[in-house]
C-alpha cells in the first residue's frame, strides 16, 4: 500500500487503524515540524520511556536563594544583623572567647585587638555588615571570630564559606569538631572580598563543633602578626554538602529568636520601653513581679547581669509612672524569671503595671551560650 502526500497536505491510501507502531521515530520528523500547539494536552498514559537527566544549566527562572526542606544555614547571625550586645562602628578592645555581637566570640591569642562593627560594605553584588577585627601589638598570635555550633550534622559532610577581607595571606576559615580541624583557602592578604569555602566531615561521635575566620596557621596555630593587620568578615554560611552556595538571609525577627535562644538583653531608653513584665506594689515601696517570661525558650538556664542606677527602671500603672534603682532577679528557668524592684520607689500599695527600662544605661541580660 503506497502513501501519498500530495501538494496540498492530503493524505491519501493510509488504511483504517493508522500507522504501524514504529513507523514514525525522530529521524523521519524534521526539526520544527511539531510544536508546542501540536502536544497541547497529551495523556499522560501516552508517555513513555525515560527522561533525560536534567542538569543544573537546564533551569531557569529558579529563584537564587531557594531553600528545600527548611533552614540551610546552620551558622546563626552569619550577616551580623543581630546586635543585642550593642557593637558600633567604633572599635572596641576584646577578650579571647567573650562577645561582643551575638553568637560570635573573639579569637585573640598572643596578641591584643579590637572588634567593630561595619556596615553597607559592598560585597558580591549586595552591601552587608560586616566584623572587624584588627591587630593593636605586633606579635606572634592569632586573631578573629568564632562560632560554637549546637546543630550537629554527625557523620555529615558540610561546607563552611564566608566572604574575607584581610591584608594578611594567612588568613583563612577553619571548623574543628573536637578532634579534627580542617582550614580553607587561605587570603592572598592584597585587602579585597574573597570568598574562602571549607569543606570537612564531621565525626559521628563529635561532641562539639566550632567554625572560625581567623589569621592563623593552617593547624589553627600563631603566625606573625603587625599591629593594624585586620581580617573583617561578611556572609558567613555552613551547610550541608560539598558545595558552598548562595548565602541565606532571614528576616530579622527570625534570627533574633534565635539568637536570644543563647542571649537576651532588656535594655531601653524611656517609658514603655525595655519592658519586662508585671509587678505589684506589695508594699508602698517595694515591688514583686511575675510574668517576666522570656520570648523563647533559652537553651540552658542562664546566668543573668544587671545594671542598675538611680531611676533606671519604671512601672508604669494607670497613666503615671513611678521609678526606682534597683531591680533583682530571682526563680529563673529557660522560659522567664521574677523580679524584685526597689529603692526609692513609692506608689499605693496593690497597684499593678507594667515594669521597664527608664535609662539606656540600664540593662538586664540572661547569657545560655555554648
Amino acid at each position: 500500500m503506497a502513501i501519498v502526500i500530495n501538494g496540498s497536505g492530503t493524505v491519501t491510501g493510509l488504511a483504517v487503524g493508522g500507522l504501524p507502531d514504529g513507523t514514525v521515530d525522530s529521524g523521519t520528523i524534521a526539526t520544527g515540524t511539531i510544536v508546542d500547539a501540536d502536544v497541547a494536552n497529551v495523556a499522560a498514559s501516552k508517555l513513555t520511556g525515560a527522561l533525560p537527566a536534567i542538569s543544573a544549566a537546564s533551569l531557569t527562572n529558579v529563584p537564587k536563594d531557594v531553600t528545600v526542606g527548611g533552614r540551610k544555614n546552620i551558622i546563626i547571625n552569619g550577616d551580623f544583623r543581630t546586635n543585642q550586645y550593642g557593637l558600633t562602628a567604633s572599635s572596641v578592645n576584646i577578650t579571647n572567647g567573650g562577645y561582643n555581637i551575638d553568637r560570635w566570640k573573639n579569637y585573640e591569642v598572643g596578641i591584643s585587638g579590637t572588634v567593630a562593627l561595619g556596615d553597607a560594605e559592598a560585597i558580591d553584588g549586595t552591601y552587608e555588615k560586616t566584623l572587624k577585627y584588627t591587630a593593636t601589638s605586633t606579635a606572634s598570635g592569632r586573631l578573629g571570630g568564632y562560632q560554637a555550633v549546637e546543630d550537629y550534622h554527625f557523620g555529615e559532610t558540610l561546607t563552611a564559606s564566608a566572604w574575607v577581607k584581610s591584608d594578611h595571606s594567612n588568613a583563612r576559615l577553619f571548623a574543628y569538631d573536637g578532634s579534627t580541624e580542617t582550614n580553607s583557602n587561605t587570603h592572598t592578604g592584597g585587602g579585597g572580598w574573597e570568598k574562602l569555602t571549607v569543606t570537612f566531615t564531621q565525626r559521628t561521635n563529635a561532641a562539639q563543633l566550632y567554625i572560625w575566620a581567623a589569621i592563623a596557621s593552617s593547624s589553627l596555630g600563631s603566625v606573625s602578626v603587625a599591629s593594624g593587620s585586620y581580617i573583617y568578615i561578611a556572609k558567613f554560611q555552613c551547610e550541608r554538602g560539598s558545595v558552598a552556595t548562595s548565602f541565606e538571609r532571614l528576616n530579622d525577627g527570625e534570627q533574633l529568636a534565635l539568637c536570644q535562644r543563647y542571649y537576651l538583653a532588656y535594655m531601653g531608653g524611656g517609658i514603655g520601653t525595655g519592658n519586662i513584665g508585671m509587678g505589684y506594689y506589695t508594699l508602698h515601696n517595694y515591688i514583686n513581679g511575675y510574668g517576666g517570661m522570656f520570648p523563647v525558650t533559652m537553651r540552658a538556664t542562664p546566668s543573668f547581669l544587671i545594671t542598675n542606677g538611680t531611676s533606671y527602671w519604671n512601672i508604669y500603672r494607670r497613666d503615671a509612672s513611678d521609678f526606682g534603682d534597683t531591680i533583682s532577679a530571682s526563680g529563673i528557668s529557660t522560659r522567664g524569671f521574677s523580679f524584685v524592684l526597689s529603692g526609692n520607689i513609692s506608689g499605693t500599695q496593690t497597684d499593678t503595671g507594667v515594669v521597664g527600662l527608664n535609662n539606656a544605661a540600664g540593662k538586664l541580660h540572661f547569657i545560655a551560650e555554648l
